[in-house]
């Protein structure tokens, strides 16, 4: 059986969860919890440790968003 596969919802589907997971996990590490920052890894790993919260978290989100 041949399926086609609705690439843009797709897409959109991954990216919006993406988005999601990074809303709850940010809430969970505001409150205290110790969890693994992805955006925070993704982020630094391209303008480094001691870059503004700006640059790093938009770089990671970005990155974060075109994985998922």
């Amino acid at each position: 059986m041949i399926r086609r596969v609705a690439y843009k919802k797709a897409v959109l589907a991954g990216t919006l969860g993406a988005v999601a997971w990074d809303a709850a996990a940010r809430l969970l590490i505001w409150l205290g919890l110790p969890l693994f920052d992805l955006v925070r890894v993704l982020g630094t790993m391209i303008f480094g440790a001691a870059s503004p919260v700006w640059q790093w978290w938009t770089a990671g989100i970005l990155m974060h968003a075109l994985v998922g």
